[in-house]
């Protein structure tokens, strides 16, 4: 099982949802994350 609190966010790739036309194509695992 993954620790979130080992999770080092800042070197993850990422993109806001409102681009999600450009992720990947072949299935993957996402991470949503609510930063408010």
């Amino acid at each position: 099982m993954i620790d979130p609190q080992a999770l080092d966010l800042s070197i993850l790739p990422w993109l806001p949802l409102n681009a999600k036309s450009a992720f990947p194509r072949q299935p993957s695992i996402y991470f949503a994350i609510n930063f408010d």
